[in-house]
């Protein structure tokens, strides 16, 4: 049955992660929406970067989708730009599973000297991941090298622009292709607001959907 598509892109909170397939939102919509099929192209750890090159692939593909809802939070910035800090938590997620292998790509977001989005590829892991993170010591001094260094400072400062670039080449993809584009929020900070407002400002729907997660004490 060839029924119109709703896409759902994110991370681990799109995903699924931690509960049942019939708790996460994708399934929600699916269960309220079923004159359509819902399509979940999340996973665990993606940022915006990962959603653009996911959308990107299944619009080459038959294209059945109406509507692409992007779960985004600012969390993704240092993501997308794989910050000094991100590259280490991968790094040492990789050792933790015993990854000692050739480097692994990973894709990863910047803006050009004339302001164009660049997706490239970098690499993560090696023998020196596998090292740090089978050492406490050398972890412990990696992580507070990284914490202070020049490149940390300039991709925090860096992340929120360029996250913003690929909200933007989202929503232009969808828009292309006869898509409506949906960007929902995930978290209640700063940033995302400015994200959202900032989605709105380009015309594309944007909508907080993000819940509080502490538990209320009596």
């Amino acid at each position: 049955m060839n029924c119109p598509e709703i896409w759902i892109f994110g991370c681990s909170f799109a995903w699924g992660e931690g509960v049942d397939d019939d708790e996460t939102f994708p399934w929600l919509i699916a269960e309220q929406l079923p004159a359509f099929s819902v399509v979940n192209f999340a996973g665990p750890g993606y940022g915006t970067t990962h959603a653009l090159i996911r959308l990107r692939e299944a619009l080459e593909e038959e294209n059945r989708a109406v509507i692409a809802v992007l779960a985004h939070g600012s969390f993704h910035g240092e993501r997308n730009v794989l910050s000094p800090q991100w590259r280490w938590i991968m790094n040492l997620s990789l050792s933790a599973e015993g990854v000692w292998g050739p480097p692994i790509a990973y894709p990863a977001a910047r803006l050009s000297t004339d302001g164009k989005l660049v997706l490239e590829e970098q690499f993560l892991g090696g023998i020196w991941s596998g090292l740090v993170g089978k050492s406490a010591f050398l972890n412990t001094i990696r992580l507070w090298l990284v914490l202070k260094s020049p490149a940390m400072a300039r991709s925090r400062s860096e992340a929120p622009i360029v996250s913003r670039a690929l909200l933007k080449e989202f929503a232009e993809q969808c828009s292309r292709h006869g898509v409506t584009c949906l960007i929902a929020g995930l978290i209640q900070d700063e940033v995302t607001r400015e994200d959202l407002a900032f989605c709105e400002r380009i015309g594309v729907p944007a909508l907080d959907i993000s819940v509080t997660l502490r538990a209320r004490l009596c």
